[in-house]
């Protein structure tokens, strides 16, 4: 059971506040085995909450090597529009970071996208899915590619 597709459906949403997600869905839009997929992927879904938030506040996201070359870590770029809950932000990043940067990861992996050549605004979706037609990873964003074309996945 996919946990991005149990957020993607009607009446469900998940949303970070007092320093917890908190779940909503309408009556009989989850079955008990679907809302427990989604309390132990806990990680992921804040990490896609994370990615939500920070496109919706209108930053342009890439990702960048870490000094130690040990990973990467998201750089937000761009100014936020008026209104955004800096201190909300600041804490979904500080707790969620690393899923949203392995959902990122997963993403260029699936594109074919060097990591470094990643970067993404709020523009059409992107997704990418397996052979079963199950989605792996969807986002609100645009792939800019430098160098190497990217398959950007069908859907």
């Amino acid at each position: 059971m996919n946990p991005i597709a149990l957020l993607k459906r009607p009446g469900v949403s998940v949303d970070w506040a007092n320093g917890q997600l908190k779940l909503r869905f309408v009556k009989g839009g989850l079955t008990k085995d679907e809302i427990e997929t989604l309390r132990q992927n806990k990680p992921l879904v804040g990490g896609r909450l994370l990615l939500d938030k920070l496109w919706q506040a209108g930053y342009t996201l890439h990702l960048q090597r870490r000094s130690d070359g040990e990973g990467y870590f998201i750089v937000p770029r761009g100014q936020a529009h008026p209104g955004v809950d800096f201190p909300s932000l600041f804490e979904l990043y500080d707790t969620f970071h690393d899923q949203a940067v392995a959902l990122l990861l997963d993403m260029c992996r699936l594109g074919r996208i060097h990591p470094e050549d990643f970067n993404s605004r709020e523009a059409w979706p992107i997704q990418f899915v397996d052979s079963n037609d199950q989605v792996l990873c969807e986002t609100k964003g645009v792939a800019t590619i430098t160098g190497n074309k990217a398959d950007k996945g069908r859907g």
